[in-house]
């Protein structure tokens, strides 16, 4: 019975399937696990989504050590922690949980992510130029400095750049000592050297963005994929932009500028059956004249402790929506959004088949009342204003080829 090469464990859904995507471009058989009653030894590489980005420092690291305790691995299994690229959440934590619960006593850390801007110099992750810190992810994350993140892991390292750029044989030095390294890297050919040499120098566990994943995923031979599922086909694209960045907001806007259909939710339909349900008819009548429908939360006003209640909201929309029309495929962005959708779906796992470009994924969903339909993930803070038309655009090129 063969156990997965490769084990990645993320907060949150669109981060996970952000780093599947690299190992399922190079043709190996990728899944994410969203249900419990999947068979983890049906795919080479599996990843797994504990949403506990937006939990309690305690309750994040419970729902790590209990995904780390269900993981069918063997002793040549490696495994990848993927944190946020701009440190949302409790990463400290839910590394130091994984180290103790599977027993590693190494682990290369770099949240660098430098095709979407994300650098780490000299010890603090820089987002476009600007520290962490002082950025619109602030509130969340905090400060720019990279160990005050990763101290609860006792030892550790800072790895500057001049050490990731100097040499194989010193890089291997410093990564064989024990505890978390934390390194530097500006460009993707850091991160490269970063992979490279962590295999040279046997690391099992690597906490990083998908930047790190997809330099881990180039060092596998690629291979001609063997379970190539067709998409179903169908009508309308339909879009549920579940994220309140700034980026996910002017992606809607551009969309909605290009003569897409919107609707955008109201504070007043987060709490309200009625206004919610008016929503679902609305979106599926406009379906009957549309190639594709946005459904949107960008204009919400904020209140605290209400993400979980918005992402139950949209994928309570979303599946009304999917019961009246057959839709040709979903766009999902921000993670909380898109795992709540699939649970609505009744999906249990995802299968992931690679990058429209970075940052945004496709797969198939495997099962469920949806099972077939083509979705592309996005990370809320990800992308330019022309991201989501991108999606767009490639799925409905997908229908046409079914069609063809």
């Amino acid at each position: 019975m063969s156990r997965p090469a490769w084990v990645i464990v993320a907060d949150d859904l669109t981060g996970a399937c952000d780093t599947g995507a690299s190992f399922a471009a190079r043709g190996l058989v990728t899944r994410v696990r969203l249900a419990s009653r999947v068979d983890m030894t049906s795919a080479a590489v599996w990843v797994f989504t504990t949403e506990s980005r937006m939990l309690s420092e305690s309750q994040a690291a419970a729902a790590v050590c209990q995904a780390a305790r269900s993981l069918e691995v063997d002793q040549d299994s490696r495994f990848f922690k993927k944190v946020d690229s701009t440190m949302r959440g409790h990463p400290g934590s839910e590394l130091a949980v994984m180290m103790e619960t599977l027993g590693i006593h190494r682990a290369l850390v770099c949240p660098a992510f430098p095709q979407q801007g994300r650098v780490v110099r000299d010890g603090r992750l820089f987002v476009r130029g600007t520290p962490l810190g002082e950025t619109e992810f602030a509130e969340k994350a905090g400060v720019s400095d990279l160990r005050s993140f990763f101290r609860p892991n006792s030892p550790y390292q800072t790895i500057r750049l001049d050490a990731v750029r100097g040499g194989a044989d010193t890089l291997i030095r410093l990564l064989n000592r024990p505890g978390v390294s934390i390194a530097d890297a500006e460009t993707a050919d850091d991160l490269d050297m970063l992979a490279e040499v962590g295999e040279r120098a046997g690391m099992q566990l690597y906490c990083g963005s998908a930047g790190l994943g997809r330099a881990l995923s180039a060092r596998v031979a690629a291979r001609e994929r063997r379970d190539a599922r067709r998409p179903r086909r169908g009508g309308a694209i339909i879009i549920i932009a579940g994220s309140r960045s700034s980026a996910a907001r002017e992606q809607s806007n551009y969309l909605e500028a290009k003569g897409i259909g919107a609707v955008w939710v109201t504070n007043d339909a987060i709490v309200n059956d009625s206004l919610r349900n008016a929503d679902v008819l609305r979106i599926a009548n406009m379906t009957d004249n549309r190639e594709a429908v946005l459904v949107s939360v960008g204009n919400l006003e904020h209140i605290p402790g209400r993400e979980q209640q918005t992402a139950s909201v949209l994928a309570q929309i979303a599946k009304g929506v999917l019961e009246r029309v057959p839709a040709g495929g979903l766009i999902l962005t921000g993670g909380d959004t898109a795992a709540a959708v699939c649970r609505a779906l009744d999906c249990s796992a995802l299968d992931l088949y690679g990058e429209v470009q970075p940052g945004l994924v496709w797969g198939i969903l495997t099962d469920g009342m949806c099972a077939g339909l083509p979705v592309v993930t996005k990370a809320g803070g990800f992308g330019n204003p022309e991201t989501l038309m991108d999606a767009l655009i490639f799925l409905q090129d997908l229908q046409k080829q079914l069609d063809d």
